[in-house]
């Protein structure tokens, strides 16, 4: 192929997210990687700087225990979240435009399933449901909860500010139609073994990101039944037959079409019929350059040397 025009790589580990900025700002480094903070409206005023956005592939989403009996956190009782009335009711209680214009200003969009467009799988005919909060109050009533129901939130909030303000917001918003939310702050780790590998939850927020490009990942992990190789990210139990046959007929599938057919209608069943979980929205990625470095983003998120070019 044709020579690069770099010659050397070097690749420095920077936490402070700070340091790095200085060491663009200064030319010790050319590409710094970045997560939004409060500093990006003065990065993008920045001559110096150019800000490339990269497709999003991460999605945020609401999850739900859907055992009826026996549940997390209503062992005694029946689990509100179990049906699905309750799920549309907190689904159109979330009004999302705070959650983007707030803790990501602005960069990241509403969506409305698993998988962004970016991603193969991905249902352009399903939509989100709107933000009502008469159908809201309107569906719990028909639940059985026209006097509200208390519930927790688990939220990854160690390090990670901009999901606790996120999880904040959204236990504000469901207080207005009798949702009495209380956020349960946890660290990586601890969200790990409380929701993930113990499936010990109620209500969940929680972001997850897709280099696979490929919707048949997010499909078999996450909602597939519980099994041996199958639903290890289902913290919720989730499980419809129709879900799984689709999905185990995408997983032996050769021609593109046809299973992109597959995909496309198990998400339909599992996010329009079943509203296993609320998809909130995807985030933007963004890194920044040298004014004279071009750097084309790609959808998989890698960055391939070869292809950058110095001005």
């Amino acid at each position: 192929g044709e020579k690069p025009e770099i010659k050397t790589v070097i690749f420095k580990a920077m936490d402070d997210t700070e340091e790095r900025l200085n060491a663009l700002r200064s030319g010790a480094i050319d590409i710094a990687e970045y997560n939004i903070d409060d500093s990006i409206d003065q990065i993008m005023q920045e001559e110096n700087i150019t800000c490339v956005k990269f497709p999003p592939l991460s999605i945020y989403f609401i999850g739900f225990d859907m055992r009826e009996n026996g549940s997390y956190g209503f062992p005694d009782g029946k689990n509100p979240t179990a049906d699905v009335r309750v799920r549309k009711a907190i689904y159109q209680a979330i009004d999302i435009d705070p959650l983007i214009n707030g803790p990501f200003k602005g960069f990241a969009q509403p969506e409305s399933q698993l998988v962004t467009s970016y991603i193969f799988g991905y249902n352009p005919e399903i939509i989100r449901l709107p933000y009502n909060l008469s159908s809201s109050r309107q569906l719990l009533e028909e639940a059985g909860y026209k006097q509200g129901l208390s519930i927790i939130l688990d939220c990854i909030t160690e390090g990670f500010p901009y999901n606790a303000e996120n999880c904040y917001l959204i236990t504000q918003q469901l207080s207005k139609v009798g949702i009495h939310v209380t956020m349960n702050n946890l660290s990586m780790d601890e969200f790990n073994k409380k929701v993930v590998s113990e499936r010990n939850t109620s209500m969940y927020l929680v972001g997850y990101g897709m280099i696979s490009v490929d919707g048949g990942w997010f499909y078999d992990l996450f909602i597939r039944s519980v099994g041996e190789y199958t639903g290890m990210y289902n913290s919720g139990f989730y499980s419809n037959p129709e879900v799984d046959r689709l999905g185990e007929a995408a997983s032996q599938e050769m021609n593109p079409e046809t299973r992109l057919q597959l995909l496309q209608q198990g998400f339909s069943i599992a996010l329009v019929d079943d509203v296993m979980v609320v998809p909130l929205f995807s985030q933007d990625l963004l890194t920044l350059t040298r004014k004279n470095i071009e750097l084309e983003p790609r959808a998989d998120l890698r960055i391939i040397v070869k292809d950058i070019r110095i001005s």
